[in-house]
């Protein structure tokens, strides 16, 4: 499992065997605050890194209704960092004028 928090964000992914073989990665992300708060973003911008490379995905939205995100890449970059807890991951959220970062941890199940 990889976790991590900011200011306003929860990110968790868990290895999900169904998906092995796949080359997508699909992660969780939460919105900490109202959600009312984010009633004027039109957009967020979900973007993470590791030493394979980084990857963003962006999502559009006429209105959000939800704290919780489940977004799919197109690219697992993920996979070639499990079980090697020295291995860095960062994550990066980008809505309306604001951006947080995330330092990801690592967990054994």
């Amino acid at each position: 499992m990889f976790y991590g928090e900011s200011e306003n964000w929860t990110f968790q992914y868990h290895t999900d065997s169904k998906r092995s073989g796949n080359n997508t990665v699909s992660v969780d992300f939460y919105y900490k605050g109202k959600i009312t708060e984010l009633l004027e973003t039109k957009r967020i911008v979900f973007s993470y890194g590791t030493s394979i490379g980084s990857i963003a995905e962006t999502l559009h939205f006429d209105q959000i209704d939800t704290a919780y995100f489940n977004v799919e890449f197109d690219e697992d970059l993920i996979q070639g960092i499990v079980g090697k807890p020295e291995e860095k991951m960062r994550v990066i959220l980008e809505w309306e004028d604001k951006r947080e970062t995330m330092n990801i941890t690592q967990y054994e199940k």
